[in-house]
């Protein structure tokens, strides 16, 4: 079984410690019988003494998530890591670390807040659509590659909300994942958060 351990900062940068920080836990169980894989996860925030609730969800090939287990649940830092994960999501890269692709799927589930923000609501799909950019190797980071990823969540049925999304992405070939993460959030229309930044940094990876 997987085990991933992601550094994360919420409005500010994946520092070791500090109100806005805390860690993800990303457990892979095993395949599902519809072809995806079942994953656990879990925050943790470095000011509080419990961890929040662990969510379990499926993760497709191609990137979609679906929470099925109640209470049918992922937080706005679980959403930005857990597609990145996917089996193929940077499969593009192998031929060409300049090449762009497009990436379409659908997350279906609720989004519980988080930190000091975030937004809430019933389970619904959300239909997700990007363009992503290789950018070749980071300078002296080499084999680590730079990837460009824009796009939005797009909420079908209910007050129809649009989570527009630009992303920076350093993803390891030689590891097949993403080991720094910076995402920016904007959400339309306005709700109680309608901006957020996401950072996040590998800090662990393995098996259990």
């Amino acid at each position: 079984m997987r085990h991933l351990v992601y550094r994360f900062g919420y409005n500010g940068p994946a520092d070791d410690q500090g109100k806005q920080t805390g860690t993800t836990t990303v457990d892979f169980a095993g395949p599902a019988a519809d072809g995806g894989v079942n994953v656990s996860m879990l925050d943790e925030w470095w000011h509080q003494a419990r961890p929040r609730q662990q969510y379990t969800c499926e993760l497709y090939p191609s990137g979609g998530v679906k929470c099925a287990t109640a209470p049918h649940a992922i937080s706005p830092i679980q959403v930005t890591l857990l597609p990145l994960l996917a089996h193929s999501y940077f499969s593009a890269l192998a031929a060409n670390p300049n090449a762009t692709w497009q990436m379409s799927y659908t997350v279906r589930a609720t989004f519980l807040p988080q930190a000091s923000g975030g937004f809430a609501g019933q389970v619904y799909n959300w239909q997700c659509d990007y363009t992503l950019t290789g950018q070749g190797t980071i300078p002296n980071g080499a084999p680590v590659l730079l990837v460009h990823r824009e796009g939005q969540m797009k909420q079908q049925g209910g007050p129809l909300l649009k989570v527009n999304q630009k992303t920076k992405i350093a993803y390891d070939p030689r590891i097949h994942l993403p080991v720094v993460v910076g995402e920016e959030v904007t959400i339309v229309p306005k709700v109680s958060t309608n901006r957020y930044i996401i950072n996040l940094r590998l800090i662990q990876h393995g098996s259990q």
